[in-house]
């Protein structure tokens, strides 16, 4: 357990730079959509502020297919427990987040998919 605290901690070191500018582009972002007209787009795409993050996350750090789709999974399932628990404000930001999980699995996998098969 300390191995993996340890290796954790390595990683967040690492990646220090690659984090804070997620955070920042977030804080700035959400200070942006409360801005008058621009919130506009905000009450029409309410999952605006997540999907920025996403992208990053995947520009940032090239995450693997097969951890996008457990995390998303995993994700999806808790969801389902917090809407039976009502707790409606996390239903909703957990949702938005293992649909575009999900969504970018899918996205990734069609390329593997149209890939013509080679004759053997």
């Amino acid at each position: 357990m300390k191995n993996k605290f340890k290796s954790f901690h390595q990683w967040i070191v690492k990646n220090k730079g690659k984090l804070f500018t997620i955070i920042i582009v977030h804080f700035l972002l959400t200070i942006l959509l409360y801005l008058p007209y621009i919130n506009l787009i905000y009450l029409v795409v309410t999952f605006f502020q997540y999907l920025v993050d996403w992208i990053l996350i995947l520009v940032l750090f090239h995450p693997a297919k097969r951890k996008i789709l457990v995390v998303g999974i995993a994700l999806y399932g808790i969801n389902y427990f917090l809407y039976l628990l009502k707790i409606n404000s996390l239903v909703d930001w957990v949702g938005n987040v293992s649909y575009f999980m999900i969504a970018t699995y899918v996205l990734f996998s069609i390329r593997e998919i149209r890939k013509p098969k080679s004759k053997n």
